[in-house]
């Protein structure tokens, strides 16, 4: 059985997608942050405004606890599907770094620092974590993301444009890095083209 996470900014519809396609395969459906004493650290620190850095640790943190379920469940022979999961942390965080540098006169010219912190996140992350077999990015621009997230009601501290537009590019550029399985989704379609395509994906696991 396989370990698939989904991943898309907010309002992409990446959760709705991710309970209607583990209804479909059986797997078990798991979320980060979890409702774990870590995860529940996370967000008062995130209420708090304890800050990026902060927020990063305390992901990787409660990511860590929630991969020792996962193998658990996957070492039982059961398939797992984790609504959002390392991608997450280096997506947003590293948007929330870039932002909170450039108000402090800390300019990205040239990328050297933006990737310095990419690799940060990715390096504190990866031994909290295990590689997916597949990520499937559910992708839509962020006017789109915004208005649906307004649809349900309160935004959180990252439903902002200029943020959400660095976190989408965080995406797509995770998305053609080559060190994961990631497939891009397009999220403006509608649920029922979105999970079909995210079906096809999900059945060439092993095939490849």
């Amino acid at each position: 059985m396989a370990f698939i996470t989904f991943e898309g900014i907010d309002g992409s519809g990446k959760s709705t997608v991710a309970r209607m396609v583990a209804e479909e395969t059986g797997y078990i459906l798991t979320a980060e942050p979890t409702d774990g004493p870590l995860g529940m650290e996370l967000r008062e620190a995130s209420e708090r405004g304890d800050g990026c850095i902060v927020e990063a640790l305390l992901f990787t943190a409660d990511r860590y606890v929630h991969t020792e379920q996962i193998k658990k469940w996957l070492n039982d022979g059961k398939g797992v599907i984790s609504d959002r999961y390392l991608h997450s942390t280096v997506a947003y965080q590293l948007a929330e770094i870039e932002q909170k540098e450039e108000k402090e006169g800390k300019h990205w010219i040239g990328g050297d620092r933006r990737q310095m912190w990419k690799e940060w996140l990715i390096g504190i992350g990866t031994p909290a974590s295990i590689k997916p077999d597949l990520t499937l990015l559910i992708d839509v621009d962020v006017e789109t993301g915004l208005a649906r997230a307004r649809e349900r009601g309160r935004l959180s501290s990252f439903e902002k444009v200029e943020l959400l537009k660095l976190v989408r590019r965080n995406y797509l550029e995770l998305a053609e890095d080559g060190r994961w399985n990631i497939a891009v989704i397009d999220g403006t379609q509608g649920i029922d083209d979105v999970v079909k395509a995210v079906m096809k994906e999900i059945k060439q696991i092993g095939k490849n």
